[in-house]
Order: C-alpha cells, then sequence, then structure tokens
C-alpha cells in the first residue's frame, strides 16, 4: 500500500535526467517500504525509462543456475527488443530468448549478454533502470569465488564505465550494507539513500484516511511507529473488527518474548540501557554485542551515518521495557 513518498520518488526520478555514474543503494530497516516504493517507481517511468526489477527473495538462491532463473525472464522470441520496447509497465527479470538462455553457463556469459542487451536499448533513446531487491541474499553464493564481487565490478562497469544503465540495489540488512560501505572497489562508485519508516505525523495520517480514529491511531503510532508494515496490519486488523489496543499489545508481548532470551547472551546488557535512554547511538566499531541484536533484528546498522538504534518503535518499547529490569 503506497502513501506519501513524494520525497522519496522525487529523488528516485532524479535519475532519469542524470547520466548513469555510480550504483546507488537504497537502505534502511526492515519492513521500511522499500520495495513498495522502488516498484512504484518503476512502474511511473513510462516512456522516459524501461523498468527491469529482479527480485532476489523470491526462491532459494543456493547455486548459480538458481540466480540465473530470477535474473533472467525467458521468452520464445527471437528478438526481445521490440517486447520490452513496447511495454509500458515493469519488467520482471532481463528478457532473453529460450535459446540464448540454454548457453549461459557462468556469470561472465550472463554479464555479456545483459550488456548487449542494454547496448541495444540504448540506441532506441531508452534508457535501463534495473532494480535488484534485497542483494544480500546473495553474499553466500560462490561461483569461482563469492558472486557479490563480480556483479559489484560488473555494476560498476555498467554505471561508471559505460553508463549503459542506472543500477539500484536495495538492502534492509545492516551487516551486509557495513561490509559494502567499506570495501575499497565501491568507494566513489557508489551512493546510499536511506529509506526510513513513516515520522509520526505521516503514520498518522494514514491510518485516519484508511478507517482508524484519532485515538486508534495514536496507540498504534505508540507501538508500532512509523512502520509501515505494521501499518498496514492494523488496518487490516480493523477491518476485521479486532481491537486496535488488544491487537498492539498482543504484538508486543509476542516481539518481547523472542526479544528477552537474548538479553542473556549479551557481554554487556547496557548497549539495552543507553538505547533505551538514546535511541540511536553512534559507533566507531561494531560490537559482538551489536552484531548479535543486528542479525535477529533487534537493531538497524546504519554504517553511513556510523549509529544503530532500534529495528522500530515496538523494538524500542520492547528495550525499554527490559532495560527498567536490568
Amino acid at each position: 500500500m503506497f502513501f506519501d513518498r513524494e520525497k522519496e520518488l522525487s529523488y528516485l526520478r532524479s535519475l532519469l535526467n542524470s547520466e548513469p555514474n555510480q550504483i546507488l543503494f537504497i537502505y534502511g530497516p526492515i519492513n521500511s517500504g522499500k520495495t513498495t516504493l522502488l516498484l512504484k517507481f518503476l512502474e511511473s517511468l513510462g516512456d522516459e525509462g524501461i523498468g527491469i526489477y529482479v527480485n532476489l527473495r523470491s526462491r532459494p538462491i543456493l547455486r548459480f543456475d538458481d540466480f540465473k532463473d530470477l535474473l533472467f525472464s525467458r521468452t520464445r522470441s527471437r528478438d526481445v527488443l521490440p517486447l520490452v520496447l513496447a511495454s509500458m509497465e515493469v519488467i520482471f527479470g532481463i528478457p532473453v530468448p529460450k535459446k540464448i538462455w540454454e548457453t549461459i553457463e557462468s556469470p561472465r556469459d550472463a554479464f555479456d549478454y545483459i550488456t548487449d542487451f542494454l547496448g541495444k536499448l540504448r540506441k532506441k533513446g531508452r534508457l535501463p533502470i534495473i532494480v535488484f531487491d534485497e542483494l544480500q541474499v546473495l553474499k553466500d553464493l560462490k561461483v569461482n569465488g563469492p558472486l557479490i564481487y563480480e556483479l559489484f565490478n560488473f555494476f560498476i562497469h555498467l554505471t561508471k564505465e559505460l553508463h549503459l544503465a542506472h543500477v539500484i540495489v536495495s538492502t534492509s540488512d545492516g551487516l551486509f550494507l557495513s561490509n559494502v560501505y567499506t570495501h575499497a572497489s565501491l568507494y566513489g562508485r557508489a551512493k546510499y539513500f536511506l529509506v526510513d519508516d513513516f515520522d509520526e505525523e505521516t503514520a498518522l495520517a494514514f491510518l485516519i484516511s484508511n478507517g482508524l480514529t484519532e485515538e486508534e491511531s495514536k496507540i498504534v503510532v505508540e507501538y508500532f511507529g512509523g512502520k509501515p508494515v505494521y501499518l498496514v496490519e492494523v488496518i487490516n486488523e480493523k477491518r476485521a473488527g479486532r481491537d486496535i489496543e488488544e491487537y498492539c499489545r498482543e504484538q508486543f508481548m509476542v516481539r518481547l518474548n523472542q526479544v528477552k532470551p537474548l538479553v542473556r547472551k549479551l557481554n554487556d546488557p547496557s548497549i539495552l540501557i543507553d538505547l533505551g535512554e538514546r535511541e540511536v547511538l553512534e559507533y566507531d566499531e561494531l560490537t559482538e554485542d551489536m552484531l548479535m541484536l543486528a542479525r535477529e533484528n533487534v537493531i538497524f546498522i546504519d554504517p553511513v551515518r556510523g549509529v544503530i538504534r532500534p529495528q522500530g518503535r515496538l523494538e524500542l518499547k520492547v528495550i525499554r521495557f527490559i532495560s527498567e529490569k536490568l
């Protein structure tokens, strides 16, 4: 459910007026609406560009053939260009004739085909914009070495060197992004844009516009802040006749019982007290406690700003409850 992301859309649309030159990393806490925003952007391109969306979460990726299946959209057509140029919607996967798809046996084969295909689009006056959603899924995939670094080099080749297409990658994995952000090969070749939860005013407006009372909306924001996935779920619960405050308390207890066992694993539980009091903490180096809490999606690591914070308002509320008992 898309709502009030004009600032973010405006930023993405500015890509249409610029030559591809850097990889764009869209990042943010889990369930902050990154995918919804990116699909809305691609759907809005019209004749200005060609939107290609690759969803890396749609199935497990254990080997190169799995990646190949997600990367490409097979067709029996001998020439995919007319099909693409006639499309006014998002293309899900890079179209490839079935016979050519069968000859792609390595990352290099895939990259050569994509480069040729994008070059043809540019010659026809169309600007390709490729989105790889949740790129961290590939972080452990090896094809004669880590595939992720081959991909980065390919993205740099498409943007910085050939200027053929804008490449957007998204991630909600702060640990992955932290490793990416410090990787030398990406310095000066990538930029980063945060897509965060809604602010309180936007969250209230969204809830009220979808049938909640002002009182109910304030209760929801108290528990969930502006986390879009929770706001949509609350709206569905309201339509189903559920008591909103009861539902919020129920979700709080679920999350509390998920986080409480983690406290025993902390080397220094005072990190929870600090987060509860200050909400945002600067860091110079990620500690084992930070890494564990990030892996469990309790905190979000933002390496661009050098801070950690709770994944959302619900986690903050849980952290404050636990820290009062420490």
